[in-house]
């Protein structure tokens, strides 16, 4: 539940360009066996080129290494801002991914 509340909030701070954007990825991993996909570039996905570099920039090759990060360790990677990591996010959730919970006691 508190995932769907936080991808609402997420959601609604999106132009309608990127709503858009975000809705054409759903579409995509939808029509592909989503367990299948997981090389970010073998995804053929409309990310922009600034999420593309800060990916790359930081080693990250596959959902499977977002999915192993918390949100928090990926906000402070280089080159990640606000947009990146809304990007970033709606391609995760549109894949059926989450990122690694924060467990700290």
């Amino acid at each position: 539940m508190a995932h769907r509340m936080y991808l609402s909030t997420l959601l609604s701070r999106l132009s309608q360009e990127e709503l858009i954007e975000i809705r054409k990825i759903i579409d995509r991993c939808l029509r592909n066996n989503r367990k299948s996909i997981d090389l970010i570039e073998d995804l053929d996905l409309h990310i922009s080129v600034r999420s593309r570099v800060a990916l790359k920039r930081n080693n990250i090759n596959s959902l499977k290494d977002l999915s192993n990060m918390t949100a928090s360790d990926f906000k402070i990677l280089r080159g990640v801002g606000e947009r990146t990591f809304n990007e970033i996010c709606g391609l995760l959730y549109g894949c059926g991914r989450s990122w690694k919970e924060n467990n700290k006691y």
